[in-house]
């Protein structure tokens, strides 16, 4: 019974991700009698459609029938219904795998780069002034925009840091943090600094966190 169902699922479910055709071995099929059924799929109320023509799914090549029925059971495209759940469906064709993974939309937010006390309100201005001497990676909403800064120690006053963008994903915001390198032909005093960068968007509830050049002198690092 699993050997026969395995070889179904091979066949003719995985066969929808597979565009190129791959083959499987001789001993791995089985031919099993199935029924086609039309089978409407529906997802939070919203009727999911695989292809321009009903019932079918369309695999990249050609249409396809979007659900079979095998002893009472009802079968369908894991790339089809995976996609439809928001999924990511890659077939790993070495391991005979399946991979399902969540799908994380990025979407670049446009940001406005702060670097003038003038342009910000006083509460966030307070804010960014208590943390003149501490490591800080946060965020703070007001007035219907998000602040995020971000504070570190570098070795001298000719480093800085800038945040160079930010991206919403599904669950998360990321801001990308570069380490900007002090002018060659200019001389500096060895003494602890601490720098920030600080940008603006638009408010926004998901919790910010922070890549790139995230570590300081100091071996701090945001985990993430």
């Amino acid at each position: 019974m699993k050997k026969k169902i395995g070889a179904f699922i091979g066949g003719v479910i995985v066969g929808s991700l597979l565009i190129s055709g791959v083959g499987f071995a001789a001993s791995d099929m089985t031919t099993l009698e199935v029924y086609q059924r039309a089978i409407k799929f529906m997802k939070d109320g919203q009727i999911i459609e695989g292809s321009d023509e009903k019932y079918m799914y369309f695999n990249g090549t050609e249409n396809v029938p979007a659900s079979l029925i095998y002893k009472g059971t009802s079968y369908a495209p894991v790339a089809f219904l995976g996609k439809a759940l928001g999924h990511d469906v890659k077939w790993d064709g070495a391991k005979n795998t399946i991979i399902l993974s969540e799908k994380n939309d990025t979407k670049e937010m446009e940001m406005t780069v702060i670097k003038e006390d003038s342009q910000i309100p006083t509460v966030i201005n307070t804010w960014v002034k208590s943390t003149e001497k501490t490591r800080v990676t946060g965020s703070k909403t007001y007035e219907g925009k998000t602040y995020i800064l971000f504070r570190s120690a570098v070795a001298h006053p000719g480093y800085g840091y800038e945040i160079t963008k930010v991206e919403e994903q599904t669950d998360k915001v990321v801001a990308t943090v570069k380490l900007t390198l002090p002018d060659p032909n200019m001389n500096y005093i060895q003494v602890i600094t601490y720098k920030y960068a600080l940008v603006s968007i638009n408010e926004t509830d998901k919790p910010v966190v922070f890549e790139g050049d995230t570590q300081d002198i100091m071996g701090n690092a945001q985990d993430r």
